[in-house]
């Protein structure tokens, strides 16, 4: 299916969401500093309405504190404009105003020279007391309180932009690094996920990527070789078992016979080494076959093998390989099973001699030998088989020894 969407257009979407977002918080974030500094502006503005409401009517009792810490300093005039009381850093001490200086304080461009600085000029009059009081304060401090920006100046606020700046930069990048990458790496996870289970043997696997876009069509393809391959196998395996059907089969019991068997353990043999997939087998003995022979005749010693092939056929997968090596001696194969799982398949089928020989009075017994290969720990087939052969007689062994003992006893 030819998909339309492109992982570029993917990638844009991700950048205008992150650069949405990123717009957002800075205008958050600024508006933020905006209050900050107006709260610091009513403060401030706050703080001049204290530093200026200063007036008594006991001019003596007037606290100038604060504008004499901001540099200022205060006068008390009488009706004549002599000065009766001062207060602040004041070097030019004059006794009084004259007129025109008088009307140039209260005029509305009062900054006189004083002290070599320029100060703004204040002035309110006491209707009780009949007095004047001059406030004055030096102009760069007063405009500093007039645009309320004496605790925050601009180099704080630039700073404080900056950090909010660099703060939300970061995050940009963090988030729009994460969204990149879940964009590529999640649909790799999931068809990785779906190359591991092709290779450990389950070819029915398939993956499920609804993107619309290159990842879709990767998807697509995937699930076509998939397809492929499952396809392929099952061919094969009809193919098999149609061959084996004509010249591979033990005519006695109706499984492999050790020629077709021999040639199925090579072949899966070299697919478990190429593909490093585990491979075991069960080498297995039938106890007593000989006796019954010798006791009973041959014809209640192929019953005696019928019927723990049968039992044997119940209980492994249809997966599994069954193979008849002659006489008493069989195989089971186990393709892509771990040893662990070889050994929970023979003791079901264990169980169920058991409670063959509980329902029927038999005395069916089997030795077996259980080996796993797995990233080359046998070197050849042979080796492999002869492993498990030895287990089996180990088995075997036992077997013998108990059956002693409850003779003896």
């Amino acid at each position: 299916m030819k998909r339309k969407g492109k992982i570029s257009k993917l990638l844009l979407k991700n950048y205008l969401v992150l650069y949405c977002l990123t717009t957002i918080t800075f205008i958050i974030c600024f508006a933020m500093i905006l209050f900050f500094i107006k709260n610091d502006s009513d403060r401030t503005v706050n703080n001049l309405n204290k530093t200026l409401q200063i007036m008594e009517d006991d001019y003596r009792k007037i606290d100038a504190s604060d504008i004499i810490k901001l540099g200022g300093f205060i006068e008390i005039l009488d009706n004549d404009l002599n000065v009766i009381y001062r207060k602040g850093n004041v070097e030019k001490y004059r006794k009084n105003y004259n007129k025109n200086e008088f009307f140039s304080l209260i005029s509305e461009d009062n900054e006189i020279e004083h002290n070599k600085y320029k100060y703004k000029y204040m002035i309110e009059y006491n209707d009780r007391k009949a007095f004047f009081l001059v406030k004055a304060l030096p102009m760069d401090s007063y405009n500093k309180l007039i645009n309320g920006i004496s605790d925050i100046d601009t180099l704080y606020i630039i700073s404080i932009a900056a950090l909010f700046y660099i703060i939300i930069s970061v995050l940009s990048i963090y988030f729009y690094s994460k969204l990149t990458a879940k964009t590529f790496l999640n649909p790799l996870y999931i068809l990785r996920d779906g190359a591991i289970k092709i290779a450990s043997g389950n070819y029915s696997a398939r993956i499920t990527l609804d993107l619309d876009n290159e990842f879709g069509e990767l998807t697509d393809t995937f699930n076509m070789m998939a397809e492929k391959i499952d396809s392929d196998i099952i061919k094969r395996i009809s193919k098999e078992k149609k061959l084996a059907s004509k010249a591979t089969i033990d005519e006695l019991t109706a499984i492999y016979n050790r020629s077709a068997g021999m040639q199925i353990l090579k072949d899966n043999f070299k697919v478990a080494k190429y593909m490093e997939i585990p491979l075991s087998i069960c080498f297995l003995d039938l106890d007593e076959l000989k006796h019954i022979n010798d006791t009973f005749g041959h014809a209640q010693g192929d019953n005696y093998i019928k019927t723990a092939v049968a039992i044997i056929k119940n209980q492994i997968r249809e997966k599994d390989v069954f193979i008849r090596l002659g006489g008493d001696e069989f195989l089971l194969i186990f393709i892509n099973t771990r040893y662990e799982e070889a050994e929970k398949i023979w003791l079901r089928i264990k169980k169920s001699i058991i409670k063959f020989n509980e329902e029927n009075g038999y005395t069916l017994s089997i030795s077996h030998g259980i080996e796993t290969f797995y990233k080359n720990n046998f070197n050849s087939v042979n080796n492999f088989l002869n492993c498990a052969d030895m287990k089996m007689y180990e088995d075997k062994k036992k077997f013998k020894l108990n059956r002693k003992k409850k003779k003896t006893v």
